[in-house]
């Protein structure tokens, strides 16, 4: 039998510990969607969203690593909106 206060604190301490599979799972998803959501479709609202919440997972897994997952998606969006027929920025 698992004695309850073990079981509480392994809970709790697995959301301190980085889970590199499940953080390439979500950036694998995240570019999925910003491809198939924001590029296909022209739906910026949600792809954003989505990208706060790897962004916010990746700091409290890895600290200042997280920057690289920050400028992966915020370069990622720019280019795709940027490539975007009638988002590009207009010229004077």
């Amino acid at each position: 039998m698992v004695d309850q206060s073990s079981a509480g604190e392994s809970f709790w301490q697995s959301f301190n510990r980085p889970h590199p599979l499940v953080f390439i799972i979500l950036v694998l998803f995240g570019l999925d969607l910003e491809f198939v959501v924001h590029y296909y479709l022209g739906i910026t609202i949600v792809s954003m969203q989505f990208f706060y919440f790897i962004i916010v997972i990746a700091g409290l897994w890895y600290g200042r690593k997280a920057i690289w997952a920050a400028l992966l998606f915020g370069s990622l969006h720019v280019t795709v909106t940027l490539c975007l027929p009638g988002c590009s920025p207009r010229m004077p």
